[in-house]
């Protein structure tokens, strides 16, 4: 199972059964693009809205907007709702924690850095849980340490300037050329699973 982050863990233990049955099949894999097509889209609409019917100035815009500062809890409650949301494969979970920024009214850029910040926690805690299953299933004899560890490093390098090419992205842009991509896909997917059959 693949885990997603912090608000992951107590939906993965209430419904442990039904998310590893979602994460078999890619029965439901087209409708989840489609649904983070609408997440994007709709944060998008009201982030914009929130700051049109103040008619605010770029710099009143950036005063208006949350930070790390003047977030609140309920805001952080929200955003960990969303991750939780984002639990089947399709549902990004970067697109849904920073719709949810978005929609508390957080700044862009704090947005997309909460955003990936969030995923920290989730990337220790998969390291730990997949360890121990590793060991308990016995498996960690049977696996290439150096291969895994240079997986890791390279993973951690692109990672490093995907989070940054993301992050500048996310600045500067709408999420709307998101929500065309992951709404293209799902599309895809849906004609393909129900049509055509070429993969599903």
């Amino acid at each position: 199972m693949q885990y997603r982050g912090p608000a992951f863990v107590i939906a993965a233990l209430t419904f442990s059964d039904s998310i590893e049955e979602i994460f078999k099949s890619a029965k439901y894999l087209g409708f989840c693009f489609l649904f983070t097509t609408v997440i994007l889209i709709i944060a998008e609409l009201l982030s914009r809205r929130a700051v049109e019917n103040e008619q605010l100035s770029v710099e009143d815009e950036k005063a208006f907007l949350k930070t790390e500062k003047t977030m609140r809890w309920i805001d952080a409650l929200i955003i960990g709702i969303m991750q939780a949301i984002a639990i089947p494969p399709g549902i990004s979970r970067s697109g849904a924690t920073i719709g949810g920024a978005l929609f508390c009214r957080l700044n862009r850029d704090f947005a997309a850095r909460f955003s990936f910040l969030l995923s920290i926690p989730a990337i220790l805690g998969a390291v730990v849980l997949q360890s121990k299953e590793l060991v308990t299933d016995g498996l960690s004899e049977t696996i290439n340490l150096p291969a895994v560890i240079a997986g890791t490093l390279t993973a951690a390098v692109v990672g490093f300037f995907a989070v940054k090419f993301m992050l500048k992205i996310i600045r500067e842009k709408s999420l709307f050329g998101f929500a065309a991509y992951t709404c293209f896909l799902g599309v895809l997917v849906l004609i393909d699973q129900f049509f055509t059959h070429l993969v599903f």
